[in-house]
């Protein structure tokens, strides 16, 4: 992926995409990619997958949390202007963690957002803002 963001002459994104150094697993965005992303002015869509939010070790019960590990350390490498949700909602949430999969699944990524202090507007940017903001 780095060898597309570097030629790329348009912004890139990373949709359905997780953090490394959270999960590592090697189809997860290491700290090179993520770097080559926020200088592209790239975006990543983080995804509610569990194969790619958690590694055995770490895998909690409904994923809510993971999840915004994620979003926390991609904050901090890309900036929360690059961040947004590619849920990856498969074969009907098969492969998401059971937290993930809910109807209030967007309301307890938003509790867990404000409980890490981030603002009404980071939590507009990250959901649907951002997003539309790079496809223009």
């Amino acid at each position: 992926m780095l060898l597309v963001i570097n030629f790329s002459k348009s912004p890139v994104i990373a949709s359905h995409s997780n953090a490394k150094q959270i999960a590592l697993l090697d189809y997860n965005l290491s700290i090179d990619v993520l770097e080559g992303l926020k200088r592209n002015q790239g975006l990543v869509l983080v995804s509610f997958n569990k194969t790619g939010l958690f590694t055995i070790d770490n895998q909690t019960n409904d994923g809510i949390k993971q999840f915004v590990d994620h979003i926390d350390y991609l904050e901090s490498i890309i900036g929360i202007n690059r961040i947004g949700i590619g849920t990856d909602l498969q074969a009907y949430g098969k492969y998401v963690p059971p937290g993930l999969s809910k109807e209030d699944t967007f309301r307890k990524i938003k509790e867990e957002l404000i409980n890490r202090d981030y603002t009404n507007n980071e939590i507009e940017l990250i959901f649907f803002r951002n997003y539309i903001n790079f496809m223009k």
